[in-house]
């Protein structure tokens, strides 16, 4: 989740995730966020650091979304999410828990967004019609 990512920047993946995203906005890219990205982020950065969590507070978390959804467009869900997600899932033949990562595809064509920002690549290079782009990708950097 590069958004939860951004928020880490006094590490090496926090500077990653802040410099792509830097350098996209620079070339012209509009970036955006789907409440999934939320939901995700609202649950990695709440949970426990024994948990693989961030372990931060409820008030910071709320301030953190607050200012994401000032910064960036946010596409809502759509009545047809449903549908959309279910096709994903059968095409693809998607199993537990990476039915999460459908929704997101789902969302991503429902909206017309053709590309994804990820720390994650393996987990989308199944999905055919969307770009998977890493970090190092975008800055031109080995992984």
């Amino acid at each position: 989740n590069r958004i939860l990512r951004w928020t880490e920047v006094d590490r090496l993946i926090g500077r990653r995730a802040m410099g792509a995203m830097e350098k996209l906005l620079s070339e012209g890219n509009e970036l955006c966020l789907v409440p999934q990205v939320i939901y995700e982020l609202w649950v990695a950065s709440t949970r426990s650091a024994e948990s693989n969590g961030l372990g931060q507070s409820l008030e910071g978390v709320k301030l953190h979304v607050s200012n994401l959804r000032r910064s960036f467009p946010l596409f809502l869900d759509q009545p047809e999410l449903l549908e959309m997600w279910l096709s994903v899932v059968d095409t693809y033949q998607v199993k537990g828990k990476p039915a999460h990562d459908a929704r997101l595809i789902a969302a991503m064509k429902l909206n017309s967004i053709d590309a994804l920002l990820t720390f994650n690549i393996m987990d989308f290079t199944r999905y055919q019609g969307v770009r998977i782009l890493s970090p190092a990708d975008v800055l031109g950097i080995a992984g």
